[in-house]
């Protein structure tokens, strides 16, 4: 169900994905990650950091990330999607923003957000 909600472009439904991928079990979290990775709702920005931040590894980290990055590319108004990103992570320790983006370095999302977020590469 939470498949066909992207599927559908029901962007109304992100309040609802954005709940689920943050409480349910696996499945219906990778489902909720997915539909909001494809709706791509500028508001989801705050609540997906907020996701990654609280991510315990990085296999859980990683969708949470892709729907974030598609959010991001997918905004019209790069400024305030800019704007959102970074006032989030103003409230993230410096630990915080380098375990949320500390996946394989090598990666080029993963490289430019590190070298954003301030961690050592």
């Amino acid at each position: 169900m939470l498949l066909a909600l992207g599927a559908r472009g029901d962007k109304d439904a992100a309040g609802l994905l954005v709940q689920q991928a943050a409480a349910g079990p696996d499945s219906v979290r990778l489902a909720a990650l997915e539909s909001l990775r494809i709706l791509a709702v500028p508001d989801t920005i705050t609540p997906l950091l907020d996701l990654a931040a609280k991510s315990r590894s990085e296999a859980e980290c990683e969708p949470v990330l892709n729907a974030l990055f598609a959010v991001c590319q997918a905004s019209s108004d790069k400024e305030a999607a800019a704007r959102s990103v970074l006032q989030t992570m103003s409230r993230f320790s410096p630990a915080e923003r380098c375990r949320t983006f500390a996946g394989p370095v090598g990666t080029g999302h993963r490289l430019g957000a590190r070298r954003r977020a301030g961690c050592h590469t």
